[in-house]
């Protein structure tokens, strides 16, 4: 339990944080997007609230970034798209809102995409073709009208 300390930020060698499952609560530090080697980070399953610090787009050796079973809000930052050898993000279960950034088409290594049980909306983008290597892609309530009742929870792009 309790709260992820900024304080952490100093840990200048760390390639591998995970404290998944600890019910810690608080907001992610922005201050961790100073962990320049981070490979993996998982938060899943606390109860983490705030939104996913765009700060986070410096980590440009990450592989693994976990962060669903929480209650997160906000936007996915595009930002994130500096992710160039991400294979793995998680971030299902949250109250994550808005529109899956197309940026994120630079994940080309991707094979797990999971952000479903979120209150996203709008279309898959088309650009997420590029994703060679998926192979879980959990995208479920994607709202594409104003309410889910009005229609079709998901809409993938027609192809041109």
């Amino acid at each position: 339990s309790g709260t992820l300390p900024a304080a952490y930020s100093a840990w200048a060698s760390l390639s591998d944080f995970r404290v998944d499952n600890n019910t810690l609560s608080g907001t992610l530090p922005a201050a961790y997007g100073a962990w320049a080697n981070l490979n993996v980070f998982h938060v899943f399953s606390n109860a983490i609230t705030g939104s996913l610090p765009p700060e986070y787009s410096a980590w440009l050796v990450v592989r693994d970034s976990q962060f669903s079973n929480n209650s997160l809000s906000g936007t996915i930052p595009s930002s994130y798209a500096a992710w160039e050898s991400l294979v793995a993000f998680h971030a299902h279960a949250n109250q994550l809102t808005g529109t899956l950034p197309p940026e994120l088409s630079s994940w080309t290594l991707v094979t797990q995409f999971v952000v479903s049980h979120n209150t996203l909306e709008g279309t898959i983008p088309a650009q997420y073709s590029a994703w060679g290597k998926i192979a879980m892609f959990l995208v479920c309530l994607l709202y594409t009208s104003p309410s889910p009742r009005d229609g079709l929870l998901s809409r993938m792009p027609s192809s041109a």
